[in-house]
């Protein structure tokens, strides 16, 4: 006999971080996923949860949770511009993966009107 008890099976979240215009991966993208978990007075006995991991060579990134539930995800890369993703709501294994936009270079030169 099998018996299961509402005890947080847990979840993760994997995916790839890449470069939206030419699709290469990102190395080194800082994710950080934070939330309340399942319950939203507290999923866990701090009442919070905050996990960072960092994309590696080949862009990919894991997070293992805890507790299923609603989640914000923030990630940086250096030359790029950060993505937030709220209330993403994690259950079982999941797979989101994220194409960040690069920062365009200021023009150079003179930039002065003529008029």
């Amino acid at each position: 006999m099998i018996i299961m008890a509402s005890i947080g099976l847990g979840a993760s979240l994997s995916g790839v971080v890449s470069d939206v215009d030419t699709g290469e991966p990102i190395t080194g993208a800082s994710l950080s996923l934070f939330g309340l978990g399942d319950n939203p007075g507290g999923g866990n006995d701090s009442g919070f949860v905050w996990l960072e991991a960092f994309s590696n060579e080949n862009g990919t990134y894991t997070f293992t949770i805890e507790d299923e539930g609603f989640y914000d995800l923030t990630v940086t890369a250096d030359g790029y511009q950060y993505y937030t993703q709220y209330r993403l709501y994690v259950s079982g294994d999941m797979t989101l993966d994220i194409a960040l936009i690069g920062y365009v270079d200021p023009p150079t030169g003179d930039l002065s009107l003529s008029g």
